[in-house]
């Protein structure tokens, strides 16, 4: 059994009926129907502690046979035995094992990581706040993948030489520039270049003298970024992330309230909630931003609790999203990683109608897999009476609400 899954045993509501013994226990009456009269729950009781209660129930609630009209794929439904003019029908499974697909299963299994890029007004076009939506149980594999990519590529974890996955560092002019000026160099040799020229890096930024960087070592680095940014985009198609975003002009004129959402955050989380829709009925989704400074932090959770509590379609939206995100650092969290660097390549590899600046040519083929991994749903549109489809990834000229833009004289 998964460590999360136990730790979420341990500190859900559970524990009084565990500590109660059974169901029956727990509340007279409430072990029937749940197995406890077929020798499920009333089988001898464990010794010990809490924990071992735990483990007993869910030991003998759980099996790794294939489910029959189960949601949870590895618990296993004992049929009731034919009786005359009764069809055999499958029997409820034990209490711990209800209980689990009750309480977890249909809870928090859709993870939306968000960054964004552009927004400091650099030397970036646009203002990109771009989303990765995965399932929790993708979560880890993806992670682990990325993380054997990295040594495949580098020959070393990126953490090592305090590398980040941030489309700025990776995918900047430079290194793209140095990809080119040479010839495509041998998958084994490039790596073993690429090693060399992080090391390098690492050991002079930790006040260690070493030798200049070489020429073709720069060269292998430049084309090492680009192919692994592809595996990158790669993995994630694969693990079924659905991307998200929302383009803006830098110009773009924006709502002189500041205790709104911003519109780009609003269509952001509209897509996701109808993303949560078309994927299933009982899921929830839980939002994983990049850390901002706290002022910043404490700005965007009093938009967010406006939009959530008080407006009407918050309101609605908030029964498939978790009102309240999570604030994490970036650098220790490679799915936000991944949002970042779809940001980037959006930024300035893609233009949607509207958008008039200039592309790098270089990371266009990327930002076309990053569009290619949107969510596309559909939103019905009460005016019309009809559907229409809704893409993960729009483009926003004006940020202010309706009320606010300028509306010319009639005649």
């Amino acid at each position: 059994m998964p460590v999360s899954l136990l730790t979420h045993f341990l500190n859900s509501g559970v524990l009084s009926l565990l500590r109660a013994g059974s169901p029956e226990e727990f509340a007279p009456g409430f072990g029937r129907g749940f197995g406890a009269s077929r020798g499920g729950l009333n089988r001898k009781k464990p010794r010990g502690g809490l924990q071992s209660k735990l483990l007993h129930y869910v030991a003998h609630s759980f099996s790794p046979l294939p489910s029959y009209r189960s949601g949870v794929p590895w618990i296993r439904k004992r049929s009731c035995p034919p009786t005359s003019g009764v069809p055999r029908r499958p029997a409820p499974v034990h209490f711990a094992a209800w209980l689990f697909q009750e309480t977890l299963i249909y809870h928090l299994t859709r993870l939306f990581f968000i960054d964004e890029s552009g927004h400091d007004h650099g030397d970036a076009p646009y203002e990109v706040l771009a989303g990765v939506a995965i399932r929790e149980r993708d979560l880890w594999n993806l992670i682990q993948a990325i993380r054997n990519a990295e040594v495949e590529f580098f020959g070393l974890h990126m953490a090592q030489v305090g590398l980040e996955l941030k489309g700025r560092k990776l995918l900047k002019r430079k290194v793209i520039r140095f990809a080119g000026e040479g010839p495509p160099i041998d998958v084994d040799e490039r790596r073993k270049l690429a090693r060399n020229l992080l090391e390098k890096g690492w050991q002079r930024s930790q006040g260690e003298k070493v030798e200049d960087v070489k020429y073709n070592e720069l060269v292998a680095y430049g084309q090492t970024v680009i192919a692994f940014v592809r595996r990158v985009f790669e993995l994630a198609a694969r693990h079924k992330a659905k991307t998200f975003a929302g383009i803006v002009g830098l110009n773009a004129p924006y709502h002189t309230d500041s205790s709104y959402l911003r519109k780009d955050y609003a269509y952001l989380f509209e897509r996701f909630y109808y993303y949560m829709e078309a994927v299933s009925a009982d899921e929830m989704g839980l939002v994983v931003f990049d850390e901002l400074e706290k002022a910043q932090s404490r700005i965007l959770l009093g938009q967010l609790e406006n939009y959530f509590l008080e407006s009407e379609k918050g309101y609605e939206r908030s029964a498939r999203i978790v009102p309240e995100p999570f604030f994490v650092h970036s650098d220790l969290t490679t799915v936000v990683q991944i949002a970042d660097l779809a940001a980037y390549c959006l930024n300035w590899g893609l233009r949607l109608k509207g958008m008039m600046d200039p592309t790098r040519a270089e990371i266009e083929p990327l930002a076309r897999m990053v569009y290619d991994m949107k969510f596309v749903g559909n939103w019905y549109d009460e005016a019309s009476q009809q559907e229409k489809p809704l893409y993960g990834i729009f483009y926003v000229d004006d940020l202010r609400p309706k009320r606010e833009r300028h509306t010319p004289p009639d005649g």
